[in-house]
């Protein structure tokens, strides 16, 4: 980052020196010859020329470096990704009785909200059919006969109930 920055402060000065009218060529007296005029502007071009070739070099350089980070990017992007595929396999597998359609996001904190929600759904659909079936259930069968209960009887009562059984 720090490389950026002092390459864009490096490349702004240049462009403040290619801005400015004079830039390296000292102003001219009207005393020189016209072929050290000329010899002046010759290097003049020439530093120019090797400023304008620095600074295409420099521009490949950013370019190359730029393609270099996007392909990064793209990687890093396909390995969240996968990440986030098999973190979500993991949280179906602690929770098997959550159907994996429930459970959506494109990262960890959007997965962990839809888990929640979606067992709080299980949760309430699970309590609805035990109440349902609890409020359906019918005792099998009828109550078994049983015999009267004979202990609360006096002695002469019992053997009148006994006698009438015989009687019959």
């Amino acid at each position: 980052m720090a490389d950026s920055v002092a390459q864009a402060d490096a490349s702004e000065a240049r462009e403040n020196e290619l801005a400015s009218p004079q830039g390296d060529v000292p102003s001219q007296e009207p005393s020189a010859s016209p072929e050290a005029q000329l010899t002046h502007l010759q290097d003049a071009l020439s530093e120019r020329e090797a400023q304008i070739a620095r600074l295409t070099e420099a521009l490949g350089t950013a370019e190359r470096q730029g393609q270099e980070q996007a392909q990064r990017a793209e990687g890093l992007e396909e390995e969240l990704r996968r990440t986030l595929g098999q973190y979500r396999t993991a949280l179906l597998a602690a929770a098997p009785d959550v159907p994996p359609e429930l459970v959506q996001g494109d990262n960890v904190e959007a997965l962990e909200r839809s888990l929640a929600s979606a067992k709080q759904v299980v949760t309430r659909i699970r309590q609805q059919l035990e109440a349902k079936v609890a409020a359906d259930r019918i005792p099998p069968g009828a109550p078994l006969r049983s015999t009267p209960d004979l202990s609360s009887l006096s002695p002469t009562e019992k053997i009148l109930h006994g006698l009438r059984r015989l009687g019959r």
